[in-house]
């Protein structure tokens, strides 16, 4: 039976209330107190007018609301859109146009830099007025949306990648398979939300009934801040760019998680896995590959003690309910060692571009070796 990210993560409140959700400086939410919150938010967006599918622009600072409001928009059945505060006006202003957005959630730091537009409400999450809990609980469906997040082509110009709550459900079972992620109980995010590399460490910590550690923008680059940090609490998976986490390197030490390590957004190169190995870390090392458009990612390599590799890292093979091709530009498969196009299909691909069908029709293509 199919279930939405929803359902999981509400399945969690039940198996674990009084386990840590989120931890942030030295504030942090139970799963209990994280539901609560989220549940009282979804119902407030109801209340105003948000309903299935409604695509709600999310303008925060990272902490603690951030991930109420994240869960309380999807509680809701309405899809988040994340914004980082850093944007430039231009960009923020396109969202906000192409979403078509009815309500902003946002904060009372945040929203001092959002510029208003007119016939949108600014809900500040940390001043929800009281209301009435409707007497029966929101249904999230599989096939509605759980967030669009944008990206930038060649051409530059922003693509709202619209994926849906079955999409992130089969990522996270995927990823709980393939890497045992129940074994990590802790789980560090160092990156905006306003992109996808995070959502793995997110997600994957909600979903299993871990401790999800969220950091400033500020102390994401603060090297010995995050090497203290590490150090005092033990954070069991980290999800990083490979060079993001070669700055934060101190003094020939390296920045580990106790258990799983997981590079993506760009190449690994063979320099980083031989220092990691040298350390004699038992930390695994995972080596991630997928496109926002396929749910965050569908390839792995795990790095195996003492792999050798020349100049990078292998982007691995498919996982959760995904195949991949290799084809030509006929759309014919490959030979071995012939040279062709990545194509990626199965149940995480996305629903296609937002306010774009020829965009959506010219790369989200019919599997000519599939007659679903």
């Amino acid at each position: 039976m199919e279930k939405s990210f929803v359902d999981l993560f509400d399945e969690q409140v039940t198996k674990t209330p009084g386990n840590i959700a989120i931890v942030f400086e030295q504030q942090q939410l139970t799963y209990a107190k994280l539901n609560e919150r989220a549940t009282d938010l979804a119902y407030y967006l109801v209340s105003k007018g948000v309903k299935e599918d409604s695509l709600v622009p999310l303008f925060i600072e990272r902490g603690l609301q951030m991930m109420v409001a994240m869960l309380g928009i999807m509680k809701a059945g309405a899809a988040y859109v994340p914004i980082d505060t850093d944007f430039p006006a231009d960009r923020i202003d396109f969202i906000l146009k192409d979403t078509k957005a009815i309500s902003v959630v946002s904060s009372k730091l945040a929203s001092s830099k959002l510029p208003v537009e007119a016939g949108i409400e600014i809900i500040d999450i940390d001043a929800l007025p009281n209301h009435e809990k409707e007497k029966q609980p929101i249904k999230v469906k599989p096939n509605q949306l759980a967030y669009v997040i944008y990206t930038s082509g060649s051409t530059g110009m922003p693509k709202g990648v619209m994926i849906e709550h079955r999409s992130l459900v089969d990522y996270v079972h995927g990823l709980i398979e393939k890497v045992q992620l129940n074994d990590c109980a802790s789980f560090a995010l160092v990156s905006t939300i306003a992109t996808d590399l995070g959502n793995t460490v997110i997600y994957g910590s909600l979903a299993t009934g871990g401790a999800l550690h969220v950091f400033t923008k500020e102390s994401v680059s603060n090297i010995e801040y995050l090497h203290n940090y590490f150090a005092k609490n033990k954070i069991d998976c980290l999800k990083i760019v490979p060079s993001h986490w070669k700055v934060l390197n101190m003094d020939g030490k390296l920045l580990l998680p106790a258990k799983l390590l997981v590079f993506g957004g760009e190449a690994l190169q063979e320099k980083a896995i031989n220092e990691i190995l040298a350390s004699g870390t038992h930390c695994r090392i995972v080596n991630h590959y997928g496109p926002t458009e396929t749910t965050i990612g569908k390839l792995l390599h795990i790095v195996e003690p003492g792999a050798k590799y020349e100049y990078t890292v292998p982007i691995g093979k498919p996982f959760s309910n995904t195949k991949i091709l290799i084809l030509n530009n006929n759309l014919k498969l490959c030979p071995k060692g012939v040279a062709g196009q990545l194509y990626i299909t199965g149940d995480g691909i996305a629903r296609g571009y937002l306010n774009n069908e020829e965009l959506t029709k010219e790369k989200f293509i019919q599997n000519p070796f599939s007659k679903e």
